[in-house]
């Protein structure tokens, strides 16, 4: 790792490079060093085990295009690096021949950009085109890069526009009527906002306190409660040892089921033993109380991992 021999914590960052037997949790500041040691990490993982590690069967995920770009280029320097001077990894490496180390790294430059180094979403697209019918989406899909909803709300608004105002149009007259009242830019923001998937859930709360829960939102919450009846089914018929996600999906069950019967206040009927995640070493965390290390300051991280708190 590029001289951090100086840094008061470069033991634990030694030691996060070199764990591979359990779960590692990195909390620091911004611009710390994250990057540098996630890189080393990666390059101790293709250089250190006895059989080959591809780098095609690594994951390394991040939030934003320009920081796994950014990944991407500092491992493929780091391995361009090792490449040039095998024996400056040969005290991880020493089970390996100089011309092994060279074949390895020469390899993992070739799938640098094949391998799954990138954003959160851009994996879960992969994953997606991997099982389209699975999934039930057309394999050629694109992901929203954050302008989709604008573009597909201005074409359904313009053709909407059209339809209701244009010689077809079946409601004129109540259009005339409302535009005495209003803009179409008013209509048209309204609109917006009734079609974003941001949804203000404290403005939401307030207002399901103040008039109660709409015939639309209890036949949502019906709809959603049995279809997640269907799934826990699905798994009972295997007759497999629930995993997590069957006990979030039965938390969501009672959820849906105790707000459609009482509304907001429905909450207080689910039982707080099902609202928690199970750690590694048997303790249980409320799911609000359970908290990623992730962020610009160090936090609580998950039970039973390996964590190191930066400065």
């Amino acid at each position: 790792m590029p001289d951090s021999q100086d840094l008061p914590d470069h033991e634990a960052r030694k030691q996060a490079t070199e764990t591979f037997d359990r779960n590692v949790v990195v909390t620091a500041s911004a611009g710390t060093g994250k990057t540098t040691l996630l890189v080393e990490r990666m390059v101790r993982l293709i250089l250190a085990s006895a059989d080959p590690v591809s780098l095609a069967d690594v994951v390394a995920l991040t939030f934003m295009e320009k920081a796994a770009n950014e990944m991407k280029v500092r491992l493929r320097e780091r391995l361009m690096e090792v490449s040039s001077h095998p024996q400056s990894v040969s005290t991880f490496a020493a089970h390996l021949s100089l011309s092994q180390i060279r074949d390895r790294i020469d390899t993992a430059l070739l799938t640098v950009e094949r391998s799954q180094i990138g954003t959160i979403h851009s994996f879960a697209a992969h994953l997606i085109r991997l099982y389209p019918i699975e999934a039930g989406v057309d394999p050629r899909f694109e992901p929203d890069d954050g302008h989709g909803f604008k573009e597909h709300f201005e074409w359904a608004w313009d053709q909407w526009l059209n339809l209701e105002l244009g010689s077809r149009g079946l409601q004129h007259d109540v259009w005339r009527r409302i535009l005495l009242k209003t803009s179409l830019e008013s209509l048209r923001e309204l609109a917006t906002q009734l079609a974003h998937d941001h949804i203000p859930l404290r403005t939401l709360a307030a207002q399901l306190e103040q008039t109660g829960l709409s015939s639309t939102i209890v036949q949502w919450l019906e709809k959603n409660r049995e279809r997640a009846q269907e799934l826990l089914d699905e798994t009972r018929r295997e007759q497999k040892e629930p995993r997590q996600v069957e006990k979030l999906l039965a938390c969501a069950e009672r959820v849906f089921a105790a707000v459609g019967s009482h509304g907001l206040s429905g909450l207080a009927h689910v039982d707080p033993q099902a609202r928690v995640v199970s750690a590694e070493d048997g303790a249980e965390l409320p799911y609000d109380s359970l908290l990623v290390a992730l962020g610009p300051s160090p936090r609580e991280a998950v039970e039973g991992a390996l964590t190191f708190s930066g400065p």
